[in-house]
């Protein structure tokens, strides 16, 4: 359903082809059902495959990784184009251009991709709730964060968490 009709993947270093990598790793690393050692043995081979493509990626502009670091650690707040601007110093409107030229995605949803691959880790502690966690990631309205969650991994939060028991 990714690749179409065709039955080969051609990557190249364009933000598409990309982000498809991306996607793809995503879907492998997303919770499904078990997996038979066959499927696990091929799809090892294909993550060194896209591992391979991703790290021979073309160099990612230092501007576009700084802002991109910042956001990584500073996810968990409230976090505005406005604030990135006055930050670094550009308008807002060239940090969302910059940032979707260099990862494929603009600000918002990147901030939003950061969040949700952090909260599978957080998952895995029974001690948190849902909301707590939601809380603890910047997404101040849970809705919100079970709706990108589950759309993302495609399984709610609460099921994700049951699965990993």
């Amino acid at each position: 359903d990714l690749f179409g009709k065709r039955d080969y993947l051609v990557l190249d270093m364009t933000p598409k082809a990309l982000e498809l990598a991306d996607t793809l790793v995503e879907k492998y690393l997303a919770v499904s059902p078990r997996r038979s050692v066959r499927t696990v043995a091929l799809s090892g081979i294909f993550m060194q495959m896209i591992s391979e493509f991703l790290d021979t990626k073309a160099q990612v502009e230092p501007k576009a990784e700084q802002i991109y670091r910042y956001i990584c650690n500073n996810y968990n707040r409230t976090l505005t184009l406005e604030e990135l601007s006055q930050k670094f110093h550009f308008h807002s409107t060239y940090i969302n251009r910059l940032l979707t030229k260099q990862y494929g995605k603009s600000f918002k949803q990147l901030l939003i991709r950061v969040r949700l691959k952090q909260s599978a880790s957080l998952l895995d502690d029974p001690s948190l709730s849902v909301s707590e966690i939601a809380e603890k990631l910047g997404f101040f309205d849970y809705k919100h964060f079970q709706q990108s969650f589950t759309k993302y991994y495609g399984i709610t939060p609460a099921k994700y968490r049951n699965q990993k028991k």
